[in-house]
């Protein structure tokens, strides 16, 4: 599964799910019972790195068979799939081509890979939990939202 930015939504909006309980989006996250490929864009003004983070801490509480990664692509904002579908596309292939059982181990990429639009280059970055730079802003606006 790849979150879209669309699910995003669900950040600002988590009382709006259907559900005896109503859970928040980050529960939801943590009772995915599939393997996960986040993709950010690093210069996406609303959605930042560090709801990636908290993502990745909720999807963290799954059994360990489940696989979740996480990529953040610079010189990208808020739609990744509309402002850099070919790294979008090569990202989702790689890991499509990869069976569920080889993907603890298997590796998207190595180091960073530039890949390249029409308009010019990214940089894709699989990234852990741990190297990614949250602001006291950003964190705050984790806490507050969602």
């Amino acid at each position: 599964m790849m979150t879209s930015m669309c699910a995003n939504a669900a950040l600002l909006f988590p009382n709006l799910q259907e559900g005896e309980a109503k859970k928040g989006f980050y529960d939801c996250l943590a009772a995915l019972d599939c393997d996960v490929l986040i993709v950010f864009g690093k210069d996406d003004p609303w959605c930042k790195p560090a709801f990636a983070k908290k993502m990745l801490q909720s999807l963290d509480s799954r059994h360990p068979d489940r696989v979740h990664r996480y990529v953040e692509l610079s010189n990208v904002g808020h739609c990744p799939n509309h402002e850099a579908p070919q790294a979008v596309a090569h990202l989702l292939s790689v890991w499509a081509g990869v069976a569920s059982e080889e993907r603890q181990s298997a590796c998207l990429m190595e180091g960073k890979m530039v890949l390249k639009e029409k308009w010019g280059e990214i940089t894709a970055e699989e990234r852990q939990s741990d190297q990614i730079q949250v602001s006291f802003i950003d964190q705050l606006a984790t806490v507050f939202v969602g």
